[in-house]
This record gives C-alpha cells, sequence and structure tokens, in this order.
C-alpha cells in the first residue's frame, strides 16, 4: 500500500515510520544512485570489502596461470 502511494506522489509520510524512511521518493532519478556508489566505496561497505577479497586472490592466481601457460603446461 506504502510503495503504490509513493509512486502515485500521494504519500510524504507514513504513520509510525520516520520521516527519513522515504527519502528517495521525492528525490531526483541521480540522488539515489550517488547515495548507493559512495556507500559501496567506502571502506566499511561489505561489496567494498569484498571486491578487495577477490581481487587480492585473483590476483595471484592470475600471476601462476600466465607464468604456467608461458612455460608451456
Amino acid at each position: 500500500m506504502i510503495p503504490a502511494a509513493l509512486a502515485a506522489g500521494e504519500l510524504r509520510s507514513a504513520p509510525g515510520l520516520p520521516h527519513e524512511q522515504f527519502w528517495y521518493a521525492g528525490a531526483s532519478t541521480v540522488r539515489p544512485w550517488w547515495v548507493r556508489i559512495t556507500g559501496n566505496l567506502a571502506p566499511r561497505s561489505v561489496v567494498f570489502q569484498n571486491a578487495v577479497r577477490t581481487a587480492s586472490a585473483l590476483a595471484p592466481a592470475r600471476q601462476f596461470l600466465t607464468s604456467v601457460l608461458r612455460r608451456g603446461g
């Protein structure tokens, strides 16, 4: 019910929820994307930490495979 009212532009706040709950309802298209991107680039972000872990694991694997393939197997 609340999402439908937000989409129709009829609801600005919901009873029992803080006003900040739907901050994105009146924001421009760029603002939610910007919040999401900057949030994911924070050092404490799980997405950022997983990206660092993955890169840390793939770098040695790439080096190993490159050296094996250059030797001919």
